[in-house]
């Protein structure tokens, strides 16, 4: 059946009467897809009868005409039936794009093509007075794989661009059921998928007139496979050629490919099929599902089963000849004009894939010209002189990384079908300008081509081939131009009649070096294309003396414009410098580390940078470069983890230049933009700050200066202490109301904890900075306004808390399994600290929960968890409450944290001009931006916290992360972890259980926020209002959302003392005697939540180790000759596997990748035994093979 979940990706906004158009098929109603409105899609539409039971293996015969039905076309039919390696290669691993979705849609009625026109103005899809030119596209994938429902190559975006051109998708037979080679059949009905072609071509022509289409107009395109199919079929038709021109991306029938041979008698056999008798043989395998067929070949092509068997093309002298060059010499094929051409790193992709060092690349630059490139010289040559046929040759170097994202990868095999389909942003980053420019460029070729195959291209200025070295082609997205022009002897020096001629140095095999080699850097961004090579190297030491023991750090680069002191703005949506991190390893005073280049694989241990991934992106020119290097404590947590971060020190936890970091001096550098490298040297250490209070603990949280009403306090916390392994501290500044004696014990005061960022020295509300609200506060007045007298302020103790932590300024306040039992050391050690040292009531509704942003999740946190401690919450713009909606990510249902499925970016900040809103950053943008500062969630930001707040600990030991930090990947089994703190899910989870929350929470939270906020968290409140509601009934929380309003300021966007007032008055409604009084089943201990042992149970070592397991062979023996099945382990989410058979202790087959959760097969081909050996990789994790028991194999 098909996948719903596909379907809803291409959704139909409107599917019109009109959209009703008459083929030889029968009737075929289109639709429309919401994100092209102007282009109308008619899909799977068959061509043929379906070549299916008796019909498998035969030649393909046009569809009847159905009168029963209209065939519904507004979606894909099932591709061609086809399986792929489970070895990684750059399309399965860095470009899925290129692959069909889903994959396991496929069928043998599978003959099918795919129309997407444009409409017209009526809404209808018909003929103007001349029909449109038609583009008819074969893909490609070594006649194995491939099919119309491929993202890359779907063409309603340029459809949509242009709205003078149809383009026409074919489906064809592939692999064994296209190319059987089979002893029961005719030897001139083998090759089936190249007659499949040409009956898609023919239905094309009788049909396309209503679809809007001109059938004198037909342009035959193909890539790779396809593009050798259409030189094919030019030799095949010359005198019915029915295409009015072609197209060959990367491909001539010349391109010669080693396949291993075909053997249609090895697959019967597997099937007990074999017969003498051919016909016998051939009817047997007719019974067999083709799924089965296909699960063979794959499991025959993982296992590296030899011999090696593939099926393609065969020599038939009907469709593919012995030789070409002796049929074109003698003009045996379609003299129509032909676009001919390759990408300058064609073969990268077909060899060995390693993600980090890439392919050989003299390897590589070989392949790209014998199987591509010279092939391609050879079919121009042979046109030309069998005919004068003409030929426009074109030469794609473009090199963008979110269509190739490794450093090696360049123009690889494939990847200009992005810019021509105007498909290339839908996938990991927006395209560059460059990009898109290119992309229209491209198109604008590929269409006035269609429109006129002899005069369009030189009316435009591309010449085509004229026999001679005067000629010239395009060489499309090199460097830093669209589009220039490559003359004949630059393109061919590197071939001799279709191989290499060994010439030094040849200018091609220059544009291929170039294209992937170090100006290929590969960027988180679109790679901005560039005409120097910044071989830039800097070399940091540690001045004599100033280091005591070698140290685990990371060191953050700075270049700050000339003149500018690299502090000055590091914020992700304003600064001008460019930041690069390295973490270090025993850094000590007698070594010099060398930062240099960069790349978005070896982050752990490599160089990563922001907004440019590379050193070598530096533009030339002056900056003002500083190092800082931030030292790491290596600790061992009481659940036995260990990790390596650093503890602030009285400063806020910042990014950069803490307490206690090394640091350069600032200095001005020249960048020139070549080989270059400098020295730095760490000779000063950013001291703590001076204060005039008295210090507790050392650096810790220091103690500042009190005043009358301003007083500081600091405790050793125990339970942190122990977890960590370490003194650990908090504190709080707390502000006292005006009348306050400390002799009188029988005055108290209810508190207002005021939740927020690190304080400082500050009060609530900038007690201390806003000297009006500070002067009135200590008189214990609100002053007169216009229309209001002066009246007594409400008192209260203010309290704001000091819980500076490892991963961020403030700890969020609740017990985490990476920060430690943070909730517990404030409510139950500072506060009846506190409470002992101050006077004040000792009730939950005389205490109150406040804050804003972190602060407001803090804030209505507590009181969900601790509604025996807290009585009310007045949460400002929240973070996230609800995470349907994590600031703008769909945590739950996404499949990528920065890029929607749409191809949109996730959003993170914005601002709003003139009622317009305004993008700062991206979701993509600030991570990446945060992973600058620190690996492994340690950057001590934003994101990173709340990794280490809401999720659990991976077994690396560090926050087990949702996505990945780079490409934004969603783990969703990650994800999971993080519901306990979704309070949205906690509050229905617990609505009706033991902890009654539905009933003990009614009317005591309240919360805020604007539409316009800065960070998207409106969304999150919504959600969290939804949910509560359906719940709780309408207004079960109090959730006030604001028009128009950004993130900042006091609850509901009230004045300071219009706020306290009303917050006094909650107080003295639910004090015993009020209106309302808090029940004690209200704030009973049964609703308290976020329990320690309960949180570390689940978050911590032991857990992270329990979610782990070998691999492990299913059954205690196996058999030589007959499948092994077992079980890859269990990983934590994320983790990429590579699996490997071993027999008799030495390797079977080659390994191979594979997915978290699968089954594996092997069949021994020996007695002895059998073991599974995995490989998990990932993210700042050690890279680990597990092994499975070696199990006994007997005859």
């Amino acid at each position: 059946m098909m996948n719903p979940l596909f379907l809803s990706a291409l959704p139909v906004a409107h599917a019109l009467s009109s959209l009703l158009v008459n083929t030889s098929s029968g009737f075929v109603h289109g639709g429309i897809d919401a994100i092209t409105p102007n282009v109308v899609q008619f899909l799977g539409i068959p061509y043929a009868e379906q070549p299916v039971g008796a019909r498998r293996w035969l030649p393909s015969i046009s569809k009847a005409r159905d009168n029963e039905r209209i065939f519904d076309a507004t979606r894909f039919g099932p591709s061609c039936p086809q399986y792929d390696s489970n070895k990684p290669n750059t399309w399965s691993v860095d470009a899925p794009e290129f692959k069909i979705v889903p994959r396991d849609y496929q069928g043998e009625d599978c003959l099918s093509v795919n129309i997407w026109a444009p409409l017209q103005g009526d809404g209808a899809c018909a003929p103007g007075v001349k029909g449109l030119p038609v583009i008819a596209w074969i893909h490609g994938g070594s006649f194995q794989t491939g099919g119309a429902s491929t993202p890359y190559h779907i063409p309603s975006r340029w459809v949509e661009r242009s709205r003078k051109h149809i383009v026409v998708g074919i489906n064809y037979r592939l692999n064994i059921f296209g190319w059987p080679s089979a002893a029961g059949l005719n030897a001139d009905e083998q090759n089936l998928g190249y007659l499949d072609q040409r009956l898609a071509v023919e239905w094309i022509r009788d049909n396309i007139a209503n679809f809007g289409g001109d059938p004198d107009r037909i342009t035959l395109w193909g890539h790779s496979a396809g593009s050798v199919s259409v030189d094919s079929y030019s030799f095949t038709y010359p005198h019915d050629p029915i295409v009015s021109g072609m197209i060959m991306s990367s491909g001539t029938a010349q391109s010669v490919v080693d396949f291993p041979p075909p053997n249609f008698t090895a697959v019967a056999e597997n099937f007990r099929c074999n017969d003498s008798n051919s016909t016998a043989e051939l009817a047997c395998m007719r019974g067999v599902p083709s799924r089965d067929i296909m699960a063979y070949l794959k499991q025959r092509l993982d296992n590296g089963t030899t011999p090696s068997i593939s099926f393609t093309p065969v020599t038939d002298n009907r469709t593919s000849w012995a030789n070409f060059t002796t049929r074109a010499l003698s003009g045996k094929f379609i003299h129509k004009p032909a676009i001919i051409g390759t990408t300058v790193n064609e073969w990268a992709p077909f060899l060995p894939y390693n993600r980090t060092l890439g392919p050989n690349q003299t390897v590589a630059d070989n392949g790209t010209l014998r199987v591509f490139l010279c092939p391609s010289v050879l079919t121009t040559h042979e046109r030309y002189a069998g005919g004068k046929a003409t030929t426009f040759r074109y030469l794609y170097g473009g090199n963008f990384s979110n269509i190739a994202p490794r450093w090696w990868e360049g123009a690889y095999h494939s990847a200009d079908l992005p810019l021509v389909f105007g498909t290339h942003g839908i996938a990991r980053s927006n395209s560059t300008p460059l990009e898109i420019t290119v992309s229209e460029q491209m198109q604008d070729y590929w269409l006035a081509f269609a429109e006129d195959p002899v005069n369009g291209l030189p009316a435009m200025g591309w010449k085509g081939y004229a026999g001679n070295s005067k000629g010239e082609s395009v060489l499309l997205g090199w460097e830093d131009k669209a589009v220039q022009p490559i003359t004949d002897i630059e393109l061919e020096s590197a071939c001799d009649e279709g191989v290499p001629n060994g010439k030094p140095n040849p200018p091609v095999l220059c544009l291929v070096a170039l294209a992937v080699g170090a100006s290929a850097v590969a960027t988180v961004k679109a790679h901005v294309e560039r005409d120097y090579n910044a071989n830039l190297n800097v070399k940091l030491s540690v001045a004599s003396g100033l280091l005591d023991a070698p140290t685990d750090s990371r060191i953050v680069l700075m270049f700050a414009p000339n003149g500018t002191d690299p502090l000055n703005d590091t914020d992700v949506t304003s600064s001008p410098s460019k930041i690069f991190g390295k973490n270090v390893y025993r850094f000590g005073s007698n070594e010099t580390i060398t930062l240099s280049g960069g790349n978005n694989e070896t982050t752990p241990t490599g160089v990563f940078g922001w907004p440019n991934v590379s050193l070598s992106d530096i533009d030339p020119g002056t900056y003002s470069v500083q190092a800082f290097l931030t030292r790491y404590e290596t600790v061992t947590r009481s659940d036995g983890s260990k990790v390596s971060v650093r503890f602030p020190c009285g400063d806020g936890a910042p990014d950069v230049n803490g307490f206690g970091s090394l640091i350069t001096p600032a200095t001005d550098i020249e960048i020139s933009g070549g080989a270059q490298t400098f020295e730095l040297t760490f000779n000063n250490i950013t001291k703590a700050e001076s204060f005039a209070g008295k210090e507790v603990g050392g650096c810790n949280q220091g103690n500042y200066k009190e005043t009358d009403k301003l007083k500081h306090v600091k405790i050793r916390s125990k339970k942190l202490s122990k977890f960590w392994g370490r003194d650990m501290y908090v504190g709080a500044n707390v502000v006292l109301p005006a009348g306050y004696d400390a002799n009188d014990t029988k005055t108290r005061y209810p508190v207002i904890y005021n939740q927020g960022h690190w304080p400082d020295d500050g009060g609530a509300y900038r007690y201390g900075v806003n000297k009006t609200f500070t002067a009135a506060w200590d008189a214990g007045v609100i002053p007169a306004t216009n229309t209001t007298a002066e009246r007594p302020a409400p008192k209260f103790v203010l309290v704001t808390f000091r819980h500076e932590a490892p991963y961020y300024d403030d700890s969020y306040a609740v017990n985490t399994a990476n920060l430690g039992p943070y909730g517990d050391a404030i409510n139950e050690e500072l506060i009846p600290y506190m409470e002992d040292e101050f006077h004040t009531i000792r009730a939950p509704y005389a205490r109150v929960q406040d804050g804003g942003s972190t602060g407001g999740w803090e804030s209505i946190a507590n009181v969900v968890y601790r509604p025996d401690l807290f009585g009310v919450c007045f949460s400002s713009y929240p973070d996230s409450l609800d995470f349907h909606r994590h600031q703008d990510i769909e945590l739950y249902s996404a499949a990528n944290a920065y890029q929607r499925a749409d191809g949109s970016l996730v959003p993170s900040i914005r601002t709003f001009e003139n009622g317009s809103e305004v993008i700062l950053a991206t979701a993509a943008q600030e991570n990446h931006w945060e992973l600058a500062f620190g690996t492994a969630s340690r950057s001590s930001n934003q994101w990173d916290i709340w990794n280490a707040v809401f999720g659990v600990q991976g077994y690396n030991n560090y926050p087990l992360e949702p996505w990945d930090k780079v490409t934004g990947e969603i783990y969703p089994e990650a994800v999971d972890f993080w519901k306990l703190f979704d309070l949205s899910a906690y509050i229905v989870a617990n609505f009706n259980s033991s902890r009654n929350l539905g009933a003990a929470l009614a009317g005591r939270l309240f919360v805020y926020v604007g539409t316009w906020d800065d960070y998207f968290l409106n969304e999150g409140v919504m959600e969290f209002q939804k949910r509560t509601d359906a719940v709780g009934g309408p207004g079960w929380a109090n959730v006030t959302i604001l028009p128009e309003k950004p993130h900042g300021g006091n609850y509901q966007a009230r004045g300071i003392w219009d706020y306290l007032e009303l917050v006094d008055g909650w107080v003295k409604d639910h004090a015993p005697g009020g209106a309302n009084p808090l029940t004690a089943s209200a704030t009973a201990a049964s609703t308290r939540g976020n329990v320690w042992d309960e949180v570390i149970a689940n978050g911590g070592r032991k857990a992270a180790i329990e979610r782990q397991a070998d691999p492990e062979i299913h059954g205690g023996k196996a058999k030589v000759g007959q499948n092994v099945s077992a079980s890859v382990g269990r990983w934590d989410p994320g983790v990429k596997l590579t699996a490997q058979w071993v027999l008799n202790s030495k390797h079977t087959g080659a390994s191979f990748g594979t997915a978290q959760g699968a089954n594996v097969t092997c069949a021994p081909t020996a007695t002895g035994h059998v073991q599974l050996l995995v490989t998990g990789e990932k993210r700042n994790y050690v890279t680990e093979t597990r092994k499975s028991a070696r199990v006994l194999v007997v005859r």
